[in-house]
């Protein structure tokens, strides 16, 4: 069975529009910086059979392509090779992230009080 989403994480976020960062503190800058170690982390274990494509990202592209996006190139995709439908899903994440689109940042937005509109280039 193709083109369907199986599983999605929710964001790794402390507030809205503050992800978590993963950070080594030296020793020069304990205490003068913070952040977000790897325990943070949530963990995800599931079965996955060949030919399953499994996308891992960052925020520049969830904030700004919906699941259903991530789908709909995936199985437009089909038989490309993994580095092809990263570089798909890069361009059309890119593209969103400059133009007056709804994204799921912009969703997002608006639901914590924000008259926002479109991507959010990092």
């Amino acid at each position: 069975d193709s083109g369907h989403c199986v599983m999605a994480s929710s964001a790794m976020q402390h507030t809205f529009n503050q992800p978590y960062q993963l950070t080594m503190v030296t020793e020069s800058f304990k205490g003068k910086v913070t952040g977000d170690s790897p325990r943070d982390a949530d963990l995800y274990a599931m079965e996955v059979r060949e030919g399953d494509l499994v996308v891992l990202a960052t925020d520049g592209v969830f904030d700004n392509l919906s699941t259903e996006d991530i789908v709909e190139v995936a199985t437009a995709s089909e038989g490309a090779e993994p580095e092809e439908i990263a570089d798909r899903l890069l361009k059309l994440a890119r593209a969103r992230s400059t133009g007056r689109y709804e994204t799921p940042f912009s969703l997002a937005s608006r639901l914590n009080g924000d008259r926002y509109y479109g991507g959010k280039p990092d």
